[in-house]
């Protein structure tokens, strides 16, 4: 018989679902695969307003899938770990 699955670990699947249940996170998720990106290349990639990628950038960092680092006048983005 197999052993249940640990309830931690639904609930951080649960969580990180919820997070990545829009496209343009998948598909920001999916260039920063490449290593960090700033927020004008994602922007670029994804084909929305700055602003919006913003929001989503912030809404990923604060559910910890994220990490950010500032290099100038510049952020990059890169993901704390294997996502997709």
């Amino acid at each position: 018989m197999r052993k249940p699955l640990d309830i931690n670990k639904i609930d951080l699947a649960a969580q990180t679902l919820k997070v990545l249940a829009h496209a343009l996170r998948i598909k920001s998720i999916e260039f920063m695969e490449k290593g960090e990106q700033n927020v004008g290349a994602i922007q670029r990639y994804t084909g929305v307003k700055q602003a919006v990628t913003r929001q989503h950038l912030k809404t990923m960092l604060n559910k910890g899938l994220l990490k950010k680092c500032r290099q100038g006048n510049f952020i990059f983005y890169s993901l704390k770990g294997e996502i997709l």
